[in-house]
């Protein structure tokens, strides 16, 4: 028998460690534990661990060894992913966390104390509902079941970090059973910037949709408003009597001619100004105080005011300061008060109500009337297009709305209306506010 053969099916890399253990036994007389690694007959490697002991003889030296060896090689394979997974987890720019059915954490990865700025030993104190505000315990609960059915929930929150800062996750709420209790295992990612991105694309497809209307307005004032005159000056200059300049049908052509070249001209203004207004985005907005605006606008509108006996109402109970440019604030306000004046209601005595509030950090002002109102069923696509006219009676261009939607809007703001035909009209302003000072 060959007394080497066991030490050479020892993995040359454990040569030393089983060595070493064996000289360790020699001296010490302990008893004999190592594990180490060997190849098969079929080349295969494998983990065993040798327990045991050695019987000296008189000169020292060892003659005998009794023990037992047995395959954990199984077992070091699973230690061996274990210590992956754990090391994978621990490395992972993803925050992990263990809660059992309470929502009581019970273990973080670093990632984890990385956004919140808590320690490990801090966040086994606290809740999962702690963190992520929109839960209560009995939300806990009610998100545990349903996890508990399916195993697999995503939703996206906002987690309170240490310093109190809010930070918009998308939370992964996974259901598990080890060692016959309940778990769930919490992966959080972080999505500030993928919020940023998505909140650029709506607005860069809310912005094409609005450019795209532009150009079927301006399609349309090209097909009508343009090329009506046009054709109808090509079709008076051929019927002019070239030939005889005295005749008496030339002085009517002539005068023809002038009023379509005025409205011509009158249209040609009325689209520079909006191309104005839209190719302007060099302008600063500057904190303005829209009470003084206001009372500008109605100082300037007094004789028609008290002419038609129009009753103003003003509630700026709220710091009434926007982020605007003062002449199309003043337009706007101008704008709407007119429009009210002119289509005030016959039956009655007009009234208008001015009210500014803040909405969701904007200062939203109302104009509110009780004129002639617009039937917004069949209107409301058409109430801010070029050249639209609901009350054909009362003379007008149905360009001023138009203007004063594109005006907001190039100050970061919007106009939306609300109107019944017969009872009134009622114009909402959002504008944006200068920002406090800390």
């Amino acid at each position: 028998q060959d007394k080497k053969l066991w030490f050479s099916l020892v993995n040359p890399e454990d040569r030393d460690l089983f060595q070493r253990a064996m000289s360790e036994v020699i001296t010490s007389g302990e008893p004999l534990l190592v594990e180490y690694r060997i190849k098969d007959r079929d080349g295969n490697e494998k983990w065993l661990v040798s327990r045991g002991g050695v019987t000296l003889g008189p000169d020292g030296n060892m003659t005998r060894i009794d023990g037992s060896v047995h395959d954990i090689t199984e077992q070091k394979y699973t230690e061996e992913r274990l210590q992956f997974s754990d090391f994978s987890i621990a490395k992972s720019s993803e925050s992990f966390f263990w809660t059992n059915h309470e929502g009581k954490i019970i273990r973080v990865n670093q990632a984890a104390t990385n956004l919140l700025g808590f320690s490990a030993l801090e966040f086994v104190q606290l809740n999962i509902a702690q963190l992520d505000y929109s839960l209560d315990q009995d939300a806990w609960q009610e998100l545990w079941q349903e996890c508990k059915t399916g195993h697999s929930i995503s939703r996206i929150a906002k987690f309170k970090a240490k310093n109190g800062a809010y930070y918009p996750v998308e939370v992964f709420y996974n259901y598990f059973t080890f060692n016959n209790k309940c778990y769930s295992f919490i992966s959080v990612r972080e999505i500030s910037e993928r919020m940023h991105a998505e909140a650029d694309k709506a607005k860069l497809t809310e912005e094409t949709i609005r450019q795209n209307e532009h150009l079927r307005q301006f399609a349309y004032i090209v097909s009508h408003n343009l090329r009506a005159p046009v054709a109808n000056i090509l079709g008076l200059v051929n019927m002019y009597n070239k030939n005889d300049s005295a005749d008496p049908l030339n002085l009517q052509l002539v005068q023809k001619l002038e009023i379509t070249s005025r409205r011509l001209d009158a249209t040609i203004k009325d689209i520079n100004e909006i191309l104005t207004i839209r190719t302007n985005t060099t302008q600063n907005l500057e904190p303005l105080a829209l009470g003084e605006v206001c009372l500008e606008v109605l100082e300037g509108l007094a004789p028609e005011l008290e002419q038609n006996q129009v009753c103003v109402y003003r509630d700026f109970t709220c710091p009434e300061y926007i982020l605007g440019i003062k002449g199309y604030v003043h337009s706007i306000l101008f704008n709407l008060i007119s429009n009210a004046i002119k289509y005030r209601h016959p039956d009655r005595n007009l009234e208008i109500h001015i009210k500014a509030l803040f909405s969701d950090g904007q200062l939203v002002v109302t104009l509110k009337d009780n004129g002639l109102g617009i039937n917004l069923d069949k209107q409301r696509h058409k109430v801010f297009g070029l050249y639209r006219r609901f009350h054909p009676h009362i003379e007008g261009k149905g360009i001023g709305l138009h203007i004063s939607k594109t005006q907001m809007e190039s100050m970061g703001g919007k106009i939306e209306i609300e109107s019944t035909e017969g009872k009134g009209t009622t114009f909402k302003l959002f504008f944006h506010v200068p920002q406090k000072e800390k």
